[in-house]
Formats: structure tokens, C-alpha cells, sequence
């Protein structure tokens, strides 16, 4: 794939796919990675494995701007090993760390997931 200059904000996430036979009545897994931009475009790209390698390779180094994703640990990484990157949970997987902090803060949490709730409130 050819690297291009990436727009500002950038959705990425991985979906598993069965792509063939793996053996006796199993199918190998591979991944498409959608991509959204901040211009409604869509791009699938696809890799056989879940390896951080497939984000850099597809994102390199001509991103700068705020990439938006789900919990994966290797979106972070790329963020971090990336000065120009920031990396934004997505909504629908937030409020699942905050709920992952409720013993250790039940007030807190219960005042966040009150807003979240609100802001959802409002967007429908």
C-alpha cells in the first residue's frame, strides 16, 4: 500500500474474517481494517494476522492528527511510539474502563457514566 498524508482524525478498527481452510473443518482468521476518515471516506485494508505491524505499515509515518479506536493495546502503542499521534477511545468502548474503576471509585464513576448517559440522551 502507498503512504499518503492522512487527514486529522482518523477511526481504525480491526474485524476478524474467515479467509480459507485452516485444516479439518476450521477456517484460518484474517482482518480487514477499516478505516474512516474525517471525510467520510472508508478504506478496508487487510492483513492474515492482528499484528501492530499492519497499523504502521498502513498508517506510518505521514499520520499526525487524533486516531480514534477501540481498546486494542496496539492502537495506543502506535500512538505512543508516534509524537504526532494522539489516541482517542471511541464512545462505545469508554464507559467500559469506567466501570472497570467502580470499586476503586463508585462515586466517580457514577457522576461519569451519569454525563455519558446524558451525551447519549442528547445525540439520539
Amino acid at each position: 500500500m502507498r503512504n499518503i498524508l492522512l487527514s486529522n482524525v482518523l477511526a481504525m478498527e480491526e474485524t476478524p474474517i474467515k479467509t480459507g481452510p485452516a485444516g479439518k473443518g476450521t477456517m484460518k482468521t484474517a482482518w480487514y481494517w477499516p478505516v474512516y476518515g474525517q471525510d467520510d471516506e472508508i478504506v478496508f485494508t487487510y492483513s492474515p494476522s492482528r499484528v501492530r505491524q499492519h497499523i504502521d505499515d498502513t498508517r506510518g509515518r505521514y499520520f499526525n492528527g487524533t486516531l480514534i479506536s477501540d481498546g486494542y493495546a496496539a492502537y495506543a502503542r502506535y500512538a505512543e511510539q508516534n509524537s504526532g499521534v494522539i489516541h482517542a477511545q471511541c464512545w462505545p468502548h469508554t464507559p467500559r474502563q469506567f466501570v472497570k474503576a467502580q470499586a476503586a471509585e463508585p462515586d466517580a464513576v457514577a457522576i461519569a457514566l451519569n454525563y455519558i448517559g446524558k451525551l447519549y440522551t442528547f445525540e439520539a
